[in-house]
């Protein structure tokens, strides 16, 4: 099987890019169809700006310092997602603008941001993955596929069970400073996955 710049580049990869291109395509068109959103009408009856309980700055609806919700917590919802996440933010990154924020706060117990360069701690035990589009890179459908050896062939079995990471690490800075953390050699060794 040929490589080309880390990727795997056979008839069969190239189809099934081609699959998932159309399919990104397709939820570009409508990417909220499949999605059921609760009506948001109620923020828009919310004046003014609160207090952070905790740092005491202004906000609208949640703090993008602390990552917590100044209004009534009824109206944010909170998601548990199947796996960890670490954003690392570029120090010059813009709190107030940085949509890490959103996750951390829809996600407490899940999501951990980080200001460059403070990092997280990361065990060799971990099965962590860095979402960057490197030239090593594989696919996120290439992590869900187990490599099987039967004799002299080769193939690959798509893992339906279990997820193949438990945490998944990003970047959150424009793509001039993404350099100074991508190289920062804590992040050596992790698997980097790139998102079609």
């Amino acid at each position: 099987m040929a490589q080309s710049d880390g990727l795997q580049d056979s008839p069969v990869d190239r189809q099934n890019l081609s699959e998932l291109e159309e399919k990104q395509r397709i939820i570009d068109r409508a990417p909220f169809r499949k999605l059921k959103i609760d009506d948001a009408s109620i923020l828009d009856s919310i004046e003014g700006r609160e207090i952070c309980g905790t740092c005491y700055k202004s906000r609208k609806f949640f703090c993008y310092t602390c990552y917590t919700p100044v209004i009534d917590r009824n109206y944010i919802p909170r998601v548990k997602l199947p796996i960890k996440i670490d954003i690392i933010k570029h120090a010059r990154e813009i709190d107030g603008k940085s949509t890490a924020i959103h996750a951390a706060v829809l996600a407490p117990d899940d999501v951990r941001i980080y200001t460059y360069p403070e990092f997280p701690a990361i065990s060799k035990n971990d099965k962590v993955v860095l979402i960057f589009p490197s030239k090593t890179a594989t696919s996120v459908e290439a992590l869900f596929a187990k490599e099987v050896i039967n004799g002299d062939e080769v193939s690959f079995k798509r893992i339906s069970n279990e997820l193949p990471v438990d945490r998944a690490i990003f970047i959150d800075s424009t793509w001039h400073q993404t350099k100074a953390i991508y190289k920062d050699t804590r992040l050596r060794g992790i698997r980097n996955i790139y998102h079609a």
